[in-house]
């Protein structure tokens, strides 16, 4: 999603948003979304779409 789109569906600014996203990607040491991308990957986070629901 974009960063519009994301503060659209929470009800955040976009600065809010972008605020958020930059201290996510301190966190895990990334600049960009595709490189925050990889990284959940390999560290076995899914879209939505792939993810087992809890208990199965």
């Amino acid at each position: 999603m974009t960063n519009s789109e994301i503060g659209g569906q929470l009800y955040l600014s976009i600065n809010s948003v972008k605020t958020y996203i930059r201290a996510a990607y301190r966190k895990i040491e990334v600049t960009r979304r595709a490189q925050a991308v990889a990284w959940g990957m390999e560290h076995g986070l899914a879209p939505l779409s792939e993810r087992q629901p809890v208990g199965v």
